[in-house]
C-alpha cells in the first residue's frame, strides 16, 4: 500500500461480484461498491440532496435513480443527471490479492 495514505479494507472483491452492488460503511462514510462492464466502480453510497441510499434505487446499468426523491447519477463518473456541477465524489480504491481497499483522504 502507499506509504502517508490511509488505505482502509472494503471488502472481498468476489463478494462484491456475487451481490452485484454493496454498501458499507468505512470510517464513518458510506461507500458503494459495484461492477460496471467488469470493471470496479467505488463511490459514495449517498445522494447530494437529502443523503438517500444509493444502493436501494434504481439501476439500469449506466444510472442509478435515488429512491427518496429521484435524483439520477451516472454510475461510470458521478455526475449528477440535470444538475450542473453536481457529482459523487470517487473513492480511490484498489485491490489486492481479492481484497478491496478505499482510501477516503488524499491519495499520496
Amino acid at each position: 500500500m502507499t506509504e502517508g495514505s490511509r488505505w482502509i479494507r472494503f471488502g472481498e472483491l468476489d463478494e462484491v461480484r456475487r451481490a452485484g452492488r454493496l454498501a458499507r460503511w468505512v470510517d464513518n462514510q458510506e461507500v458503494l461498491a459495484f461492477f460496471q462492464h467488469d470493471k470496479l466502480v467505488v463511490m459514495s453510497n449517498v445522494c447530494l440532496h437529502k443523503g438517500g441510499p444509493l444502493n436501494e434505487g434504481q439501476w439500469d446499468g449506466s444510472t442509478v435513480t435515488c429512491p427518496w426523491h429521484g435524483w439520477r447519477y451516472e454510475v461510470a463518473t458521478g455526475k449528477c443527471l440535470g444538475k450542473a456541477r453536481c457529482s459523487l465524489p470517487a473513492i480511490a480504491h484498489k485491490v489486492e490479492e481479492g481484497i478491496i481497499h478505499v482510501c477516503l483522504g488524499p491519495v499520496q
